[in-house]
């Protein structure tokens, strides 16, 4: 009986040591480490929008487009290094996004698909045609983003 008391005790003392431990960590982690890491994470991202921000104007719509821009980089970065079950997925939608973003913000690639939508678009001249290319994008942009946004996260 002896034996098992003091097998008992140590037990006990382990479980003591092992919760106090725990708790030490746990304190360690939420009081000092989470807030510096927030706080860098939170540097590196000011860091990251500062040249966008300091370009941006109010006057037009089309300083939201790097901005967006920028906002699905990070996120699909974030999901390339992800674990979750359709991480790579949502990966690939939010670089669709980008790729639509990349094409409004910068549209004078359609006047190069004029030639190649004229017969999509016989009737319109090359400026309409390029109008059109333009709203295509925007409409399957906003389309995909309310589709899908509430899947983008980790």
């Amino acid at each position: 009986m002896k034996g098992f008391k003091e097998f008992k005790a140590l037990v006990n003392k382990t479980y003591t040591n092992i919760y106090l431990y725990s708790n030490i960590f746990q304190w360690f982690y939420q009081k000092l480490y989470a807030p510096i890491m927030v706080f860098f994470e939170t540097l590196q991202r000011i860091k990251d929008y500062i040249p966008i921000l300091w370009r941006d104007r109010d006057f037009d719509f089309v300083f939201a487009w790097p901005l967006l821009l920028k906002k699905f980089e990070r996120m699909e970065k974030l999901m390339r290094r992800s674990e979750g079950v359709h991480a790579s997925f949502r990966a690939n939608e939010i670089k669709i996004a980008m790729i639509l973003l990349d094409r409004l913000n910068n549209d004078s690639h359609y006047g190069l698909l004029v030639e190649k939508y004229k017969d999509k678009y016989p009737t319109l001249l090359p400026w309409q045609i390029e109008h059109e290319l333009y709203n295509e994008d925007l409409t399957f942009l906003f389309e995909l983003i309310a589709k899908h946004h509430k899947g983008w996260w980790d």
